[in-house]
């Protein structure tokens, strides 16, 4: 497991600097400060920064975006490369980006830049990409489309946490009434209901429910940690890719996120078309970052057939991509292919606003439906059932 240690210590610019370093235990990470040469350093470990990391695997897109978009514009204006990804880091709030980036900017001493990115820890596509720039001069640039290509991302997850923002907003208001419901008002109407002697004239149910949230009462501090956590382990399984399950519940929310991963795929392929780096390379490179392993062997199947010499236009259409992507990519030639992408990414893009409306409008039609079934029942443990038993009794 990865933890978090705080430090403060002097920089190779003799300039007292501190954050954070990021490693297993404190051994490793003293070894890793020094070799991004921060020298009399004092250690202390975070259990909040911790916490965080582990929720937040990788690099964040904003911020890996704003390095991007700062180191291309620093480069283009002739600044050394080390000086420029430090200065770049200057803007940077993610531990683990900022850590990188050191590394980064002193592996870049010895080391070509690509072979200093794959070293700090930097996406294998990224690093590919612009080992395929250096050989035509042109870094800044790659940077800064790389750091375009990464806003789209942005602005598509963006869409769909809209799209999803007021099933979530439901649900964590559920959730905390459903919290105040079992360890507050349950249990108070249950002494009630017991010195009243009216406990044991209710239905079996609802007597048991009574006694379930009473002995929730006796523990409630347990049970609130037990009860919060579940979900933290929910957010926990959805940053982390573990929620396929709850994203199949909901109706357009797996087309949504395909021609969203499509179309985020084919901006890639596009960017390192434009490197000249070759189709079969360029599919090899995507590998790395696809989300499925589907994908993945779709992409190794076309890299096969490329190098053994089909057109990519014949290559796409034996395979396995959704149909809109053959479509748009059916008979498409070299000097047409740049084309073709950009009207196909266009498309993607309209499509998937579509479907977010359809997202917005059945996830709400869900969580309103579990919603109004949670609080009847609520309704009807607290009152309904009450009032049946006093109406028999009269």
């Amino acid at each position: 497991m990865e933890l978090a240690y705080r430090y403060k210590g002097i920089d190779v610019r003799r300039e007292a600097v501190e954050g954070i370093v990021i490693a297993q235990d404190q051994d490793l990470a003293d070894f890793r400060l020094r070799a991004m040469e921060i020298r009399d350093a004092t250690l202390t470990w975070d259990p909040l920064a911790t916490l965080s990391i582990a929720y937040s695997p990788g690099f964040p897109l904003r911020e890996t975006y704003l390095f991007y978009k700062s180191l291309g514009s620093r480069l283009a204006s002739g600044m050394s490369t080390s000086e420029a990804i430090l200065s770049s880091a200057e803007l940077l709030e993610s531990a683990r980006l900022i850590q990188a980036a050191r590394l980064m900017s002193l592996a870049v001493r010895t080391l070509p830049i690509e072979a200093a990115m794959t070293r700090a820890g930097f996406p294998a596509k990224d690093c590919a990409l612009i080992g395929a720039a250096r050989a035509m001069g042109e870094e800044s640039s790659t940077f800064k489309n790389m750091a375009s290509e990464l806003q789209k991302q942005i602005e598509l997850r963006k869409d769909i946490v809209k799209s999803l923002a007021p099933t979530a907003a439901a649900l964590i208001a559920l959730a905390i009434l459903m919290w105040g419901f079992l360890v507050i008002m349950a249990p108070q109407q249950f002494e009630t209901l017991t010195k009243n002697g009216m406990l044991q004239k209710m239905t079996p149910w609802v007597q048991e429910v009574y006694r379930f949230s009473a002995s929730v009462s006796s523990v409630w501090p347990l049970f609130t940690g037990a009860y919060f956590g579940f979900f933290a382990l929910l957010i926990y399984a959805v940053k982390h890719g573990f929620a396929q399950p709850l994203i199949a519940v909901i109706p357009s929310l797996p087309d949504l996120i395909m021609r969203w991963e499509q179309a985020r795929l084919w901006r890639a392929f596009q960017l390192v078309q434009r490197t000249q780096l070759g189709y079969a390379a360029a599919f090899r490179m995507l590998m790395e970052s696809t989300p499925t392993p589907e994908l993945r062997e779709t992409l190794r199947l076309a890299a096969r057939k490329l190098d053994a010499g089909a057109p990519l236009a014949a290559v796409i259409a034996e395979s396995t991509l959704p149909s809109y992507v053959k479509r748009y990519m059916r008979g498409v030639t070299a000097d047409k292919l740049d084309e073709s992408l950009t009207m196909m990414i266009e498309a993607l893009e309209t499509d998937a606003g579509v479907l977010q409306l359809k997202v917005l409008y059945s996830s709400s039609a869900i969580a309103l439906c579990v919603v109004g079934a949670l609080l009847i029942t609520a309704m009807w443990v607290l009152y309904g059932d009450l009032f049946m038993t006093i109406r028999k009794m009269l």
